[in-house]
């Protein structure tokens, strides 16, 4: 019998501590996805980070996304005050070209924001192709921080 309570609590507190979520899409508070599209091979390269600084590397449409970890939640957070500050939500831009790059803003409580322009001269503000440059450069260190085999969410 004790050993039956045991079971019974291992498995509420293993479920209290599940996730609500899987993937990033699942997720029900604010995420910005961002990445890249285009070039001579047609790669895409995508990454959302999420309000409460999860982080995640790939695509529904390539079949799998990896959650990766990190210890810079605060910079993460970050992202989403300076996406606001700047005022990025009031851009209307729809530009592609050889190399697209994008930033969709998904806020709960909105219609998704997406903005997009091409590699070349004057398609967007150079705010945001810093911004745009600021998430690549923190997914590359998380990247680097993480083993390549962290498992996939399907």
């Amino acid at each position: 019998m004790k050993y039956l309570i045991l079971l019974i609590s291992i498995a509420i507190s293993s479920a209290a501590c599940k996730s609500k979520y899987n993937t990033p899409n699942e997720y029900e508070g604010d995420r910005i996805t961002f990445g890249s599209y285009g070039g001579f091979a047609g790669k895409k390269t995508e990454y959302t980070v999420l309000s409460n600084g999860d982080f995640y590397k790939g695509t529904g449409a390539q079949g799998s996304v990896d959650r990766m970890t990190h210890d810079s939640e605060d910079r993460a957070i970050q992202f989403f005050s300076t996406y606001k500050v700047l005022q990025f939500d009031t851009l209307n831009i729809d530009k592609t070209g050889n190399m697209t790059h994008y930033i969709i803003m998904y806020d709960k409580d909105k219609e998704p924001h997406r903005i997009q322009w091409a590699d070349y001269i004057g398609s967007a503000p150079k705010s945001l192709e810093i911004f745009h440059r600021n998430l690549f450069a923190f997914a590359k260190e998380i990247n680097t921080g993480n083993s390549e085999k962290s498992p996939s969410l399907k």
